[in-house]
């Protein structure tokens, strides 16, 4: 009896600490995580982290399988090391001086973080001192990702941004382009719709849309040719371009990123990630 009750008694004690963490891996469920300059035991760590959350992470660094992606762009924060020596042993691919808009979770020594909190302080950074359990890791990077919303949803100050963005949708399957069409009109959203990789290219070029919603799979050019033939004219190469995948396809991903995509989105999408990646895109583009 002795025993029951203490357990009972510890249960109630832990309830409210596992209602606090499970609320905090909820905010992360569906987000991306780029991760750089971690050693193999301490990468694996929070690769558990991660997938715990339900969230997804992708090295930063060069990987042999997949050359090239190491853009910031596609994730909704980053993960660093702030060990110098880590770092330079993956290769210096990812410079944390730079990261100073991109939602960062550092992870460092005592003396690292404090020698270097002031010079990267910053609304959309935080520290993390080793040793570090997933509770630390949950609790900063919800912050990061609480604080960069913040930021993010501040009125633009652009007095020539429309009132009304235009997207062009380019997408030959008629599901996926009513769906989309209902969701941007109820967030009053013009779209326009192209049904092949040739109206693609030119409703782009005509319109000048704040930014395009691009299949990868279409008839008469692929989403990867239209992308292409945007970037080389200086009409629209700097038109926001956001590739729609239907699979979570590494390569696909790094050969969009490496034709000069934004961002990408995989099929089945989310309502709110799909807007907020716009969104996201169109307030850049604004504030530029």
């Amino acid at each position: 009896m002795a025993v029951a009750v203490k357990n009972l008694r510890d249960e109630k004690v832990l309830n409210p600490f596992m209602m606090a963490r499970d609320n905090l891996v909820e905010t992360l469920k569906g987000k991306r995580f780029g991760i750089g300059g971690f050693e193999p035991e301490e990468t694996q760590a929070l690769r558990s982290a991660i997938d715990f959350a339900s969230a997804r992470m992708h090295s930063i660094a060069d990987d042999p399988r997949h050359p090239g992606l190491t853009t910031l762009t596609p994730f909704d924060a980053c993960v660093m090391n702030l060990s110098s020596e880590v770092a330079k042993a993956a290769g210096g691919t990812v410079d944390l001086f730079a990261l100073s808009r991109k939602p960062t979770v550092i992870i460092g020594e005592r003396d690292e973080v404090l020698g270097h909190a002031f010079s990267l302080a910053g609304t959309t950074h935080e520290f993390i001192i080793r040793p570090w359990t997933r509770e630390d890791f949950y609790l900063r990077a919800f912050m990061v990702l609480r604080n960069s919303a913040f930021v993010v949803d501040q009125p633009a100050r652009s007095t020539t941004a429309r009132a009304e963005p235009t997207i062009v949708v380019a997408d030959d399957d008629r599901t996926t382009i009513m769906m989309v069409q209902s969701i941007l009109r109820t967030w009053r959203i013009n779209c326009r719709v192209a049904h092949n990789g040739k109206e693609a290219l030119e409703l782009t070029k005509e319109l000048r849309p704040d930014a395009l919603l691009l299949d990868v799979g279409m008839p008469d050019l692929d989403g990867f040719q239209v992308l292409t033939a945007l970037r080389a004219d200086p009409a629209t190469r700097k038109t926001p371009v956001v590739m729609l995948t239907a699979a979570q396809s590494e390569d696909e991903i790094v050969r969009g990123f490496d034709l000069g995509a934004d961002d990408y989105i995989t099929k089945p999408f989310r309502a709110h990630e799909m807007l907020a990646r716009l969104k996201r895109l169109v307030r850049n583009r604004e504030a530029g």
